[in-house]
Parts: structure tokens; sequence; C-alpha cells
């Protein structure tokens, strides 16, 4: 903020002085969030750019609204922000964890259960995330440019598929597969396709994990 003294040699109107004062406030704690986001290891997936108090991620104003969209932004913010339950998170809180406590609960493969794990490999999930991949083509096919950019990611590495399926405008993202948050159709389709993707393989998560008595 000025000098205090600019102040008292030059007093502002009222009003204008309010919303001078409320600019800089809110400065302060936005910049604070994004100081506090780049520390947690947890919260490797979420860009702290993205991050304000102005305005809501795009994770939920690319909802538009729609109660069910909402719904499943909810999950795909969750694994956002390093909070959803895999085994990988779960595990650590245990009173003696042991290597099993942090395997997949609902695949054979005993692989560990992190995000990624559950988002691109996980064969418990297998039939949600081919749905989820069939679904987004169909949505793409009038699309060429989102359609290449799409299939760029399906075989880039598991962190650039994660990052993108949970934040597809993060500039943790290179150029060539990030979406462009100024184009608001290109972004409410890929968030769309996120967000279902998140969805589809939360539910059928679920449904085993009840099957199995978790």
């Amino acid at each position: 903020m000025d000098d205090p003294i600019v102040f008292l040699l030059n007093p502002p109107e009222h009003n204008e002085f309010k919303r001078y004062c409320k600019r800089y406030i809110f400065e302060f704690w936005d910049h604070k969030l994004q100081s506090e986001v780049r520390k947690k290891e947890s919260l490797k997936f979420l860009n702290p750019n993205n991050c304000s108090i102005f305005t809501a991620h795009p994770v939920y104003s690319t909802c538009i609204g729609n109660p069910y969209e909402t719904s499943k932004a909810i999950i795909q913010a969750t694994m956002l922000c390093g909070q959803y339950p895999v085994e990988k998170l779960t595990g650590k809180y245990r009173t003696t964890p042991i290597p099993t406590d942090f395997a997949c609960s609902i695949c054979d493969g005993g692989s560990v259960g992190s995000l990624p794990h559950l988002l691109l490999h996980c064969q418990g999930v297998e039939l949600a995330r081919n749905r989820a991949v069939t679904a987004a083509r169909d949505r793409l096919r009038g699309s060429l440019y989102l359609s290449a950019k799409f299939e760029k990611v399906m075989v880039a590495s598991d962190n650039v598929k994660t990052q993108f399926l949970l934040d597809p405008c993060s500039e943790n993202l290179s150029t060539d597969v990030r979406t462009c948050k100024n184009d608001t159709t290109d972004t409410s389709i890929m968030y769309h396709i996120g967000r279902t993707w998140c969805y589809s393989v939360h539910q059928e998560r679920k449904k085993k994990l009840k099957a199995n008595g978790k």
C-alpha cells in the first residue's frame, strides 16, 4: 500500500479509499493462498495459479449451475486436492502401517493404491475407465483439435494423464496438451471429460469396496 502520508496530504473519497483497501486485502490473501498451496506435497496436481479467492476454480465454474455436474466436480476436486481416500493416503493413518495397508483394495495386482493407479491402471475399475474413454472420444468427435490433444494425453506419462484428468488448464501441463482457459467452450468440454472419468471410477470403486465388505 502507499505511504500513509500520501493519504493525509491528499485524502481520497470514502468509497474510493474503501475500494483501495479492499483490493489490497484481497490481494494479500490471494498471494497467501497460492504460497500455501506451493508448500503442500499433497497438492502437487493443484496449480497455484488457478487458485484465487476472487473466482471459483474451473473445476466448479465449468459446471454452469448443473447439480449433477457439481456432484461429479466434488469428487474431482477431492482428488485434485490430494484428499481422495486411496490406500496410499489412508494407510498412513493406521497405528502400525504395514506394506499391505497401502495396496489397492479392489484389484489383485498388489500395486500401491495411488490416485494415478486408480484412475489409469486399476483392474477393478477397468470397465468404468473404458466407458469413460469411449464417452470422451464420442464427445470430441466433432473437434479434430481437441480430439488430437486428448489422444496425445492418452499416450503421455501417468503424471501427465492424471494432471489432465484433474485440471486440464493447469500450467503444470505443457502447452501442447494444456487447454486454454480463455476458451470457455473448450475448457467446459475438457473439464466435463475429466470429471466424468473421475466420477465413473469413483462410483465403480465404491461399489467394489461395498461388495468386498470394506
